[in-house]
């Protein structure tokens, strides 16, 4: 089953990097995405406005968050 499953998907995330595994059970490259299980932290920025609306919307103004 879980082969049948993964050659008809149209696409298959993976949180690992070793997709050789997937290709070895009939599974193409192409079809397979990558998540790192890690933060990007290229893509983070922190925006102290932002997290400051952010908390008072949800009521988290003097809670650690």
């Amino acid at each position: 089953m879980s082969r049948f499953s993964l050659r008809r998907a149209d696409k298959i995330l993976r949180w690992t990097g070793s997709c050789a595994t997937d290709r070895g059970k009939g599974i193409v490259a192409e079809k397979i995405a990558v998540i790192p299980p890690w933060s990007q932290d290229g893509e983070v920025r922190f925006d102290a406005t932002e997290r400051e609306q952010f908390r008072k919307a949800h009521g988290l103004q003097d809670k650690f968050v």
